[in-house]
């Protein structure tokens, strides 16, 4: 069963990455509304993927979450960075690549520790940090994505019915 605040949330945040797209584009110096949006709106969307991953968790088996994670993520974002170079533009859509990966790095963890505690993806946070190399923007991501998996966890966010 969808939740409708849930809905509501990701649809004000993709309001605030198109609002921020846009104000990226037409304004050629950075403003206060755009330095606002993207203080939450990227770190929300992964706080409620971790959110969201933790309820397929319980349904669905890893091999078919990492089977639908390709292909609700990755071939879509081969697909347009394949149509953004044809069209003489180089975009990776790191956001997305940033959301398979913390996806990927929580069920296989999981895969190793069924019953894991929090300390060691937090583990694997600090160690993207420390990490020279900042891979699509993973070390910045990850600790939101994972705070939201734990919020779902511990059953942070009890919505009122």
């Amino acid at each position: 069963m969808r939740d409708k605040r849930l809905d509501f949330f990701k649809g004000f945040l993709i309001l605030s990455v198109v609002l921020g797209h846009c104000l990226n584009a037409l304004c050629p110096s950075e403003n206060m509304l755009h330095i606002v949006l993207r203080t939450f709106d990227l770190p929300m969307f992964m706080y409620i993927s971790g959110y969201l991953l933790k309820s397929s968790i319980s349904r669905y088996p890893w091999r078919q979450l990492v089977l639908n994670k390709v292909t609700c993520i990755v071939a879509p974002a081969v697909v347009w960075a394949i149509i953004s170079l044809l069209l003489g533009d180089i975009c990776i859509y790191y956001f997305l690549w940033a959301v398979f990966l913390s996806s990927v790095i929580v069920l296989a963890w999981r895969s190793f520790q069924p019953n894991c505690g929090w300390g060691g993806l937090v583990a694997i946070a600090l160690v993207l940090h420390i990490v020279p190399i900042n891979i699509v923007n993973l070390s910045y991501l990850f600790p939101f994505f994972i705070l939201g998996y734990y919020a779902k966890v511990i059953g942070y966010i009890n919505w009122p019915k």
